[in-house]
């Protein structure tokens, strides 16, 4: 009984801490900027675009000015970059469509994104020729020395150990694999490849979003104002925007996990009186 007892209070003391000490690591990798908003194009039935990227996030731009001088708090660390993201299975080096595939199937999340998007966010200057690509995958080196995506093939020249949006590490909650290529043109010619026989026009001009993240400095109540407002207000302006605030959330996990710490700690202490009586 008293090792039973024991055990106990090591496995509920131990996990409820190590979930609550663990946020930051989690809320850190799940958002690389504490506030990140994703827009795509608005686009009609027949096809045409009514409402851009580009004109979004001018709106957006707007938004964030005024909502962060009405709070006095500031945006730092900028991120932006437009990339195109596909749900893919992986044999080897190949990645293709998941249609056809078995429920079972290990799914991956295949994201491309240009060398010019690259160099801004990871302040380099690279050039990548046609048929060249970087590739990045968050749980372990890539380890194949090309990449076949569809009927198109790139040599890998550099395998990332990280970027600017994610980082390596031993347990993560889905893969990802992030693939730079020379331009915008090439990343059409893989949505072409990735969805052979099928009318991609329409693909092309709903499939790219344009990330925008900042991290937003000051008090730490302001910047939890600034960030609930701004949320607020880009699902609002913005509808077909997806938004994520790591201030909010940050909030809402500390409440959750601290009630499993205040609980473990109970717990566990029953169970140590438990022993010793």
């Amino acid at each position: 009984n008293i090792c039973i007892l024991s055990t106990m209070v090591l496995v509920t003391v131990s996990t409820t801490v190590s979930l609550y000490v663990g946020q930051e690591n989690i809320l850190n990798e799940q958002f690389p900027r504490n506030f990140i908003v994703s827009l795509s194009n608005r686009v009609d039935d027949n096809g045409s675009v009514t409402d851009s990227i580009d004109a979004q996030q001018q709106r957006l731009g707007q938004m964030v000015d005024q909502t962060l001088a009405k709070h006095s708090v500031t945006a730092e660390d900028q991120l932006v970059y437009t990339s195109v993201s596909f749900t893919a299975k992986r044999e080897n080096n190949t990645f293709s469509s998941v249609e056809n595939s078995a429920i079972e199937e290990e799914y991956t999340a295949l994201m491309l994104m240009t060398i010019d998007d690259y160099n801004q966010m990871q302040g380099t200057n690279d050039i990548l020729k046609s048929g060249e690509a970087y590739i990045f995958y968050n749980a372990k080196p890539y380890g194949e020395s090309s990449i076949q995506i569809g009927d198109l093939s790139f040599q890998v020249v550099k395998d990332l150990d990280e970027l600017a949006i994610g980082k390596r590490t031993d347990v993560t909650y889905f893969n990802q694999y992030v693939v730079v290529v020379k331009d915008m043109n090439t990343i059409y010619n893989v949505i072409d490849a990735f969805y052979d026989g099928m009318d991609t026009a329409l693909m092309k001009q709903e499939l790219p979003t344009r990330s925008v993240g900042i991290d937003i400095t000051g008090k730490d109540q302001a910047v939890v104002d600034a960030a609930n407002e701004l949320f607020d207000q880009v699902r609002s302006e913005l509808p077909d925007a997806s938004c994520s605030s790591r201030p909010t959330v940050r909030e809402e996990w500390y409440a959750l996990y601290g009630g499993f710490l205040f609980l473990g700690l109970f717990l566990g202490s029953l169970f140590l009186m438990a022993t010793v009586l």
